[in-house]
């Protein structure tokens, strides 16, 4: 799949639109529905973002506020990592020694 990831300050986070490979994601595969190619995708990554706000930071540092858990670029990938197979890995950044292993060396 071929993914669009379009960070605009106006809307002060981050969307992610599918630009080919529908029939690739486990999500699609059904053919249930119509998929709108204009309407972002809904990640818990993006749903959850929150902008940077340096006042809000120091507060924190303060001890006056309590902090959010900061959501950052790579979370958006992981969930696209989880979005895009059939069965999810638990961490999207794992390396799988074995299949690293066992591929030729041309690969």
């Amino acid at each position: 799949a071929v993914y669009l990831l379009g960070c605009y300050m106006h809307y002060r986070r981050p969307y992610v639109w599918v630009r080919a490979g529908f029939s690739f994601l486990p999500a699609f595969r059904g053919g249930e529905g119509v998929f709108d190619i204009d309407t972002p995708l809904r990640l818990p990554s993006t749903s959850s973002w929150r902008p940077y706000r340096p006042d809000a930071a120091a507060s924190v540092s303060g001890g006056s506020a309590r902090a959010e858990p900061a959501v950052h670029v790579w979370d958006v990938i992981g969930d696209l990592v989880r979005v895009s197979l059939d069965t999810p890995p638990s961490n999207p950044f794992e390396v799988d020694m074995d299949a690293l292993r066992a591929a030729q060396p041309h690969e």
